[in-house]
């Protein structure tokens, strides 16, 4: 089913769409609208010569992880040649007009003067970006794209030489990578990306959400049928640094109550790649047995892991439970994990408060220490200016931040 969109901004359930991935038709370009689209993995396609803005979501997404990206023996000589230089950011304006200008005259050619408008005030707002690649001071290929949080969808790229936006590709991956990306959505599979290292994955697997049930908006969450709708934006701001600070590490993650569910990815991203990541200590803590987040994952698999230990308690004795009782900030301290380890802490403000006053008292230093501040999130795109935390902006600069780069915390912390 193809739904026709309103001037309201939303858009319907993905599952509803035609098999091949047509969603819907009309609406508009604005920045909010395609900020929503985006982060539900809808994507549009806007053939100008007809008038008609397309929206789409393939169920199966061909996607593309950067530590998966495929450098042929062809590629990796020419990156040791040194022909080309890589720049990011440098020439948006060109290289999406480049995109467009070879692609005009093609039949369903999408890439008119409306969508480079559109996605030029995207990356005004720091929304999009590009990968150039250049001969001396000739531009010779390069790609462009969408990015939100720690994903990256592809938009269009162009090679003027052999090979140009091979290259453009494997620097986004690598630099993506390291600077805490975690995916590239290439939309639709072609023999170029797939030789690259694209692959195919679900739509469930590439949407995942962790809800707890703990007021009226959340309960009537619960209380959803499957098929109805909702509508999500996010995600926004910066991720872990999985790839740069964490790698080679020994990782201790603290949480409290529903603080575990910003770190449950991470935790399993680190357990599917064990072998790029020391050992793993992880202290959970709730109000209640009730309240530990996807309790039976980690008695069943976590604990199961070789190489991760796994410490929970609860606030207060509980019948039933036979483990620890007590506050995650006594535990840690009871614990005394190594201060040798890279910290990463989620939980309520008060528990990261006094958790981060007996690391201290431990030996650990606030460049060892990894927190997420969403809950000062507001609008969430750096419009309202209320996320400030001294001179940082949460949806701009965070939300994830080393304490020592934090000139203060919030007085809630």
């Amino acid at each position: 089913m193809v739904f026709a969109l309103t001037d309201e901004i939303t858009f319907p359930d993905p599952h509803y769409g035609d098999p091949d991935g047509l969603l819907a038709v009309g609406g508009d370009l604005s920045t909010d609208r395609l900020i929503l689209a985006y982060s539900n993995g809808i994507f549009p396609w806007y053939t100008f010569q007809e008038g008609m803005i397309q929206w789409w979501c393939p169920l199966e997404r061909f996607v593309i992880f950067p530590d998966e990206i495929h450098i042929s023996h062809s590629m990796r000589t020419l990156i040791n040649k040194g022909k080309y230089d890589v720049t990011i950011n440098q020439a948006f304006d060109e290289v999406i007009r480049r995109c467009g200008e070879l692609r005009m005259d093609m039949e369903g050619a999408w890439l008119g003067p409306e969508m480079i408008e559109a996605y030029t005030l995207l990356h005004e707002q720091g929304f999009a970006a590009s990968v150039e690649i250049w001969e001396g001071e000739q531009l010779v290929g390069g790609l462009y794209g969408v990015t939100l949080g720690r994903c990256f969808f592809g938009e269009s790229m162009f090679s003027l030489v052999p090979s140009a936006s091979k290259l453009a590709l494997i620097h986004l991956a690598q630099f993506f990578g390291e600077h805490g990306g975690v995916l590239i959505d290439c939309q639709f599979e072609t023999p170029h990306l797939k030789s690259m290292g694209g692959r195919y994955i679900s739509y469930e697997e590439y949407m995942e959400f962790s809800i707890k049930k703990c007021g009226c908006l959340t309960s009537w969450l619960h209380m959803m049928d499957v098929g109805q709708q909702i509508t999500v934006r996010g995600p926004y701001g910066n991720g872990f640094p999985v790839e740069t600070d964490f790698k080679g590490k020994n990782l201790l993650f603290i949480a409290g109550g529903i603080g575990l569910a910003p770190l449950r990815s991470v935790i399993n991203y680190v357990r599917d790649k064990r072998e790029n990541y020391g050992t793993v200590q992880i202290i959970y803590g709730s109000r209640s047995k009730d309240d530990l987040v996807d309790y039976q994952e980690i008695i069943n698999e976590w604990m199961a892991d070789d190489g991760i230990e796994v410490n929970l308690t609860i606030d207060r004795e509980q019948e039933g439970w036979d483990g620890h009782v007590g506050f995650v900030p006594n535990y840690v301290k009871e614990l005394n994990p190594d201060i040798t380890k890279t910290v990463v802490m989620c939980g309520p403000p008060i528990m990261i408060k006094f958790t981060l006053g007996g690391l201290k008292e431990l030996g650990f230093n606030e460049t060892q220490v990894f927190t997420t501040m969403e809950l000062r999130m507001k609008c969430a795109i750096g419009k309202c200016g209320r996320c400030n935390i001294g001179n940082k902006y949460v949806c701009k600069d965070g939300p994830v931040f080393r304490f020592d780069q934090l000139s203060e915390l919030p007085n809630e912390y």
